[in-house]
C-alpha cells in the first residue's frame, strides 16, 4: 500500500499533466484558430515566395551583369508587369466583347432556336413569346453584368491582393541571397549545404 508522501506525489503528478494537457488542447485550438484567420494572407505569401524564385534567375543574370539588386529586379519585375498587364487586358477585352455581342444579339439567337424547333421538330414558339423571352434575358444580363462590374469590395479586395504579391514578390527577388544568408545562419554547415540545394532546386524548377 502506497505512503501517504507517494499518493500526494502521485496526486500532484496526475494534476499536472492533466492542466499539461488542458493547456496543450487549448494551445492547438489556439494555433488552428489563427492558421484558419491567416490563410489567405499565407497563401499569399506562399505565392510570392514562387513568384519571386521565378523572377530570381534574370535577376542574377543582370546583377552579374554589374547591375546594383535593386535595380535589376525593378527592371525585371516592370518588364514582367508590363507583359501581364498587356495579356490581361486582351483577355479582359475579349471576355467583355463576347459578353456585350451575347446580350446585343440575343433577340437573333433566340429566334433561331425558335426557327430551328419549327423546322427540325414541329415545335411552334410564336415569335411574341421568343422577343419577349430574349427581353427577358436581356434584361437579366444586363442586370447581372452591371452588378458584377459593381463590386467595389471586391475589387478593392483583389487590388490589395495584388498589391501584397507584388510587394513580397519583388523583395523576394531582390533579396533572395540575403534571405538564404539569414536561414542557413541558424543551421549546422551540414543542414545549410542540404538547405541552399533545397532551394536551389526549388528555384530552377519554378
Amino acid at each position: 500500500m502506497a505512503s501517504p508522501t507517494e499518493q500526494a506525489e502521485f496526486t500532484r503528478r496526475l494534476r499536472e499533466t492533466v492542466v499539461a494537457a488542458v493547456l496543450g488542447v487549448f494551445a492547438l485550438l489556439a494555433l488552428l484558430w489563427a492558421l484558419e484567420q491567416l490563410r489567405a494572407l499565407l497563401v499569399l505569401v506562399l505565392f510570392s515566395l514562387f513568384c519571386g524564385f521565378a523572377l530570381e534567375p534574370p535577376v542574377n543574370a543582370l546583377a552579374r551583369r554589374g547591375w546594383g539588386r535593386g535595380r535589376a529586379t525593378l527592371a525585371v519585375f516592370a518588364g514582367v508587369t508590363v507583359v501581364v498587364g498587356a495579356f490581361g487586358a486582351l483577355l479582359g477585352t475579349i471576355v467583355v466583347q463576347q459578353v456585350t455581342d451575347l446580350i446585343k444579339n440575343m433577340d437573333d439567337y433566340a429566334r433561331q432556336v425558335a426557327d430551328f424547333l419549327h423546322d427540325k421538330l414541329g415545335v411552334d414558339i410564336s415569335g411574341t413569346d421568343v422577343a419577349g423571352s430574349a427581353g427577358t434575358v436581356n434584361q437579366v444580363g444586363k442586370y447581372v453584368l452591371g452588378g458584377a462590374l459593381g463590386l467595389g469590395a471586391t475589387v478593392a479586395t483583389l487590388l490589395f491582393s495584388l498589391l501584397t504579391i507584388a510587394t513580397l514578390t519583388f523583395y523576394v527577388a531582390k533579396d533572395g541571397p540575403r534571405m538564404r544568408r539569414a536561414v542557413c545562419s541558424t543551421m549546422p554547415p551540414d543542414k545549410q549545404r542540404e538547405v541552399l540545394r533545397a532551394w536551389e532546386i526549388a528555384i530552377d524548377r519554378t
